[in-house]
């Protein structure tokens, strides 16, 4: 690929939006050179009127606003508007116009990252002299202050300008220890010093601050693969062992299969004033057909198996981290933790960590519980209703209302406040109800969604867990009939039931007000039935727009408290993926072979103004949504999933068909059920989907159609090309006028469906939150219309 060219270059027929934005553009640069800047601006302005919006029209906007003198403006233009997975010109034409703008507004290391990383993607796009010159430079400089360092260990100063280098130079893994290491050394804690932002910010780098920080994990694995790598992380191995950790180094060795096996773990080099490090030297020798020197999975399960705590941190380069996850033996151990700009094979050679260890020993270091004791203590009430709840005390008022309505005492409301830190608007809600059945807990730190959820369920107490969003609610005798059915199926783990479904009135405002069920119903007929999980699967897949059918353990479904042991051993760890429901479910159908379906409403799926759901399909339509959603990620970055391998055969991305197929493919990583590959899926079928389900007024649908382009590429050359010129035209086509409504501008109509479900606009009723339309049910079943 060459600078010119673009995501869009090497086929004919390139829609005609694109042509005209390319037309525009250069326009816009001919006005800016005679100083039209006015009219420039107007023109970039008329041009983000068009959906979708491409980069190259962000790329204009921002080159006026930076003519203009208006630079923090022009900078704020590509606010989750970049990817780096799929670089053409206009990518690298965003990357240098963002170096250049934050030297000019003051910003030395976000300019040097910028510097960095133009030049190192240029070089291995297109080679750049002048580009590697730069890195060569940059190079030699690291080198210098890595000698510094190990010629004075106790130089905290020397540590923090190592650290910055590294930082600048996207060696984000290498910088959070040397950050710590000056810490400790300066003896002030992580918390408000100069660099928690920094680590803050960026994806479980918090995390692996907090663990080196503290002594409970004193072992750290090193894994180097390449000759060029030995010399940063021989200075890494010295750090770390003079932070007190005990270092087991694999390296690749010239010596013998032999000798290999001998020096395998028992061989010190106790370099390190506290610590040492244990050099193992692996050889992949094989002679007559045979290994004559231990497999890696044997050097790293016998590592595992002395471990205390069943835990260590675990640095090497992302490639080789992919690579450990995806080996049989270890696919349950290894879990890779940092990202580089979105899983971007750009960087795959760069130093990152993750760990080897058992799944609860490091989901446990984040809530700072045994989670083994929690999974294992005995129930103490029927059934616990878990809800992770954020910032939304008025919306969860009507969810309890509907909770505190169940004529049951042996169960549990949990309460699991996330808000943001000092909202005390959930606690003093629930200390206003003042009801016994309510439990308020607290996680020790803000979550993402996935480990919030993962949270809540092993604090619950139940011997049957559900769970649900503080804008969903539960249909009058719903617990009731669940305990009846729970009696009545003592074998099942999983139990799957009918949902309504309800759009409140400050979500969609062309769907606000939709009350929905599946089928008929009659007060007090509960049918039970069992469904083929494979089935089932294979149905969604081929129609993602069902994915609420799949049995979530949210809203739709609960599980027995058994069933956590269940998922360990079938799959190594819990909750996970970048949506918990979505994961669950498709971990729950493919180590299941039947689910009970009962098919009456239990519960009633709400859809709210602030639920993330509701925002990530709706998508961001202005600025204001992608700087909110900029927001929610730097504060949610502990514990978040990291894509493996296989997961970059789907863009990372909103729509809910990327997550659902995304979440398969994690789950096979788990080799949770051997007998599945990923050919379950029509993976042509799947990419067509994806781009279709992507709103094209969404102002990150350029981003995920490139990121698409990416992902297409990893099933193959042939099929990147299939997508590139028979699905990526479409996705540029500019969306159809929408014709005149005729439903009161609903996108929905009232009335019967063929499938027997009803559909209500319950606006039209009065019904303005979920316990209104729990009431609104009852009073269709009491009128014998449903």
């Amino acid at each position: 690929m060459t600078p010119s060219s673009s995501v869009f270059a090497g086929y004919e027929g390139t829609p005609m939006i694109l042509e005209a934005f390319r037309k525009k553009t250069e326009r816009i640069k001919a006005m800016i050179d005679d100083g039209l800047l006015d009219q420039a601006l107007s023109m970039a302005g008329e041009m983000e009127q068009t959906k979708p919006i491409t980069l190259a029209v962000v790329n204009a906007k921002a080159a006026v606003l930076q003519a203009m003198g208006r630079t923090h403006e022009a900078e704020a233009c590509y606010a989750g508007m970049m990817q780096l997975y799929h670089v053409g010109a206009e990518e690298l034409e965003a990357m240098h116009r963002l170096w250049k703008l934050a030297e000019v507004n003051h910003d030395p290391v976000w300019a040097e990252c910028m510097h960095f990383d133009y030049c190192f993607i240029k070089n291995q796009v297109c080679p750049d002299e002048e580009c590697a010159t730069y890195l060569a430079k940059r190079t030699c400089e690291l080198r210098r202050l890595e000698q510094e360092v190990l010629g004075d260990l106790l130089n905290a100063r020397r540590m923090a300008d190592l650290a910055w280098t590294c930082w600048t130079m996207r060696q984000h893994t290498a910088a959070a220890i040397y950050f710590v290491a000056g810490a400790r050394k300066q003896g002030f804690p992580i918390a408000g010093s100069a660099f928690e932002p920094t680590l803050r910010g960026n994806l479980n780098l918090l995390t692996l601050g907090e663990q080196l920080m503290s002594d409970k994990y004193p072992v750290v694995v090193l894994y180097t693969t390449k000759s060029e790598d030995v010399e940063d992380h021989d200075v890494l191995a010295r750090v770390l062992a003079d932070m007190g950790r005990t270092v087991y180094w694999i390296k690749p060795s010239a010596i013998s299969a032999q000798e290999t096996a001998v020096s395998s773990i028992s061989t010190s080099a106790g370099y390190g004033e506290r610590g040492n490090v244990q050099i193992i030297l692996h050889t992949a020798a094989v002679r007559n057909g045979k290994a004559e020197s231990p497999s890696l999975e044997d050097i790293f399960n016998r590592i595992y198996e002395i471990l205390p705590d069943r835990y260590a941190l675990l640095i090497a380069s992302r490639k080789d981290l992919l690579m450990l996850m995806d080996l049989p033996g270890l696919c349950r151990k290894v879990r890779l933790l940092s990202d580089h700009h979105s899983s971007s094979g750009y960087f795959d050679d760069f130093t990152a960590f993750g760990y080897l260890g058992d799944y609860t020993e490091y989901v446990g270091s984040l809530y700072g519980i045994c989670v083994q004791e929690q999974i294992r203590q005995p129930s103490s009430v029927a059934i616990s209703v878990i809800i992770p709840t954020r910032n939304a005390p008025a919306s969860l008022r009507h969810t309890l209302r509907t909770c505190l309505a169940q004529e049951i005492a042996d169960v549990e409301f949990l309460i699991s406040d996330n808000s943001s830190p000092g909202n005390q608007d959930t606690k003093e809600l629930v200390d206003e109800l003042s009801d016994r059945r309510i439990r308020y807990i607290r996680p020790p730190k803000p979550l993402n969604l996935t480990r919030s959820f993962e949270y809540a369920f092993l604090q619950a107490r139940g011997e049957f867990l559900i769970s649900m969003g503080s804008d969903d609610g539960i249909v009058f005798g719903g617990l009731k009939t669940l305990l009846d059915v729970l009696e009545a199926l003592p074998e099942c783990d999983v139990i799957q039931w009918d949902r309504i479904f309800y759009v409140w009135p400050d979500a969609f405002s062309d769907r606000s007000g939709l009350f929905q069920t599946i089928r008929q119903y009659k007060r007090g007929q509960v049918n039970v039935s069992f469904y083929d999980c494979g089935e089932r699967l294979r149905a969604v897949f081929k129609n993602p727009n069902h994915v609420g059918l799949l049995p979530m353990l949210y809203i739709n479904s609960g599980m027995r408290r058994r069933y956590f042991q269940k998922l360990l051993d079938r799959t190594g760890q819990l909750w996970d993926g970048i949506s918990q429901d979505v994961y669950i479910s498709v971990v729950n159908c493919l180590i299941n072979k039947t689910i009970p379906l009962v098919e009456y409403p239990l519960t009633i799926a709400g859809m709210g103004g602030n639920s993330w759901g509701m925002r990530c399909s709706r998508g961001a339509k202005s600025k204001a949504d992608m700087d909110g959603w900029a927001r929610e990620y730097s504060l949610n970055t502990i514990g978040y999933a990291v894509p493996g391998r296989l997961e970059r055969l789907v863009a990372n991305g909103f729509p809910d068909s990327a997550n659902l197929y995304q979440s398969f493919l994690r789950a096979l990583q788990t080799r949770c059920n051997p007998a599945i590959t990923k050919d379950m899926v029509d993976w042509r079928w799947a990419f067509v989907f994806m781009m279709h389900q992507s709103a094209k007024d969404n102002l990150a649908h350029d981003q995920f159609i490139r990121l698409m382009q990416w992902a297409a590429e990893q099933h193959g050359p042939e099929f990147g090309k299939w997508f590139r010129d028979e699905v990526v035209p479409h996705a540029y086509t500019p969306p159809p006028a929408r014709p005149a409504s005729s439903t009161g501008g609903k996108s929905y109509t009232e009335g019967r469906l063929k499938d027997g479900g009803l559909m209500l606009n319950s606006e039209k009723l009065g019904v303005g939150n979920v316990f209104e339309a729990a009431q609104l049910f009852e009073k269709l079943l009491d009128a014998d219309v449903l």
